[in-house]
């Protein structure tokens, strides 16, 4: 291990350390709420709804609502910084001294993975402080403990010490919400909650369906922008692989047989369609082998456009230029997926889809499955082109 990595981990072990101390004698403010996710520049779809909603029901309510404080805690970059800095900014990062001290004085935090949403641990340590986490999706990969099992099943003592690890983080939640009765109890078993403490009230993310008020209009703008240049949209979005970095995304394509750039431009050139690929945002996904078929994107007076007045059809739609996926579903003829749960949202449009899992075996070996893809797919899986 390199030494400034060892620096790194001490200083904020002993950060950590002076934190919980501290947040101990501050009081909490019973009207202060936190929207977390300090490992991205924007709050995940779940939170970004629900700060919507709260803003909405808020400023409707003509003060027949409680007036709560509301925050964003983000990822630190120049941007989020400068707004920061702004006048009755409602965000904050994890390290600047404004963001640590409304974190310590929140009563309510809503975080969509774990701990990591908010850079530090000491604020889930205060038990009067409520962490609410909703979440990013419904589970067809294996999670908590079974997928910690799936990892280390040839190291039961790396096991234990993950298992234990992982259920003292999850043992902190007060509330945990879930799609459906059967979600609740496997997530009760994966991540060792109490029953009562997971509420079965659907992902936020899914709302925007039906309201399109509940977030930023120009993602909406974005998918129709596709609707108009193209007769078809098609969206392939397949999820990670903990075992693989890829570089392109010509590479996830390219472990499908019979797979080749030729066939694919034929197929769209035939229906007049746009195949946008969306990697999920733990995989490095960059232009590389399709630099010369990708459309590039730029959004300019609250339009988006091609900066290539040709209309390509291969398009490369990273989670860090768009980063909601529901706005697109809106305008998705076909999905293209494989183990990522995106097909159950994309289920609630009734419309069609394909699982294309050419590795389904080697993902059960290194990674595991909750439900069997075979029993929950709502459409044809394949592993050729």
């Amino acid at each position: 291990m390199q030494l400034h990595v060892i620096i790194r981990k001490i200083v904020i072990g002993l950060a950590e350390m002076i934190l919980t101390f501290v947040s101990l004698l501050i009081p909490l403010d019973d009207r202060l709420v936190v929207f977390a996710n300090a490992q991205s520049s924007h709050l995940n779809t779940n939170n970004e709804v629900l700060w919507n909603y709260f803003h909405h029901v808020i400023s409707a309510s003509e003060n027949e609502v409680p007036s709560y404080k509301l925050y964003k805690l983000v990822k630190r970059t120049m941007e989020n910084e400068r707004l920061e800095k702004t006048k009755r900014s409602e965000m904050i990062t994890p390290s600047s001294f404004k963001g640590i001290f409304v974190l310590s004085r929140a009563k309510y935090v809503f975080i969509t993975h774990g701990s990591a949403d908010l850079f530090w641990k000491w604020p889930t340590r205060k038990k009067s402080r409520v962490i609410i986490n909703l979440w990013h999706g419904i589970p067809v990969k294996a999670m908590g403990v079974e997928y910690l099992f799936q990892k280390h099943r040839n190291d039961p003592r790396a096991f234990k010490k993950a298992k234990n690890k992982y259920l003292r983080e999850t043992g902190r939640y007060d509330y945990f919400i879930v799609s459906s009765r059967l979600e609740r109890y496997v997530f009760s078993a994966v991540f060792n909650i109490p029953i009562e403490k997971i509420r079965i009230m659907g992902m936020p993310r899914n709302d925007l369906f039906a309201q399109k008020h509940l977030i930023d209009q120009k993602w909406f703008e974005m998918a129709k922008f596709f609707k108009k240049q193209y007769r078809y949209v098609i969206l392939y979005a397949p999820t990670f692989r903990d075992w693989k970095v890829y570089r392109s995304a010509e590479d996830l394509l390219q472990e499908v047989p019979g797979y080749s750039l030729e066939k694919l431009e034929i197929v769209l050139n035939k229906l007049d369609a746009a195949f946008i690929v969306r990697g999920h945002i733990n995989t490095e996904l960059h232009d590389g082998k399709m630099k010369n078929l990708t459309t590039e994107l730029e959004f300019n007076q609250s339009k988006w456009r091609c900066k290539d007045k040709r209309a390509h059809r291969i398009i490369s739609l990273p989670s860090t230029m768009y980063p909601h996926v529901q706005p697109l579903l809106k305008y998705v003829d076909l999905l293209i997926t494989d183990f990522s749960s995106v097909f159950f949202d994309y289920a609630l449009l009734n419309r069609p889809m394909i699982a294309l899992v050419p590795d389904e075996q080697e993902y059960e070996r290194h990674r595991g499955f909750t439900f069997p893809l075979e029993q929950v797919f709502p459409g044809p899986i394949v592993q050729t082109f």
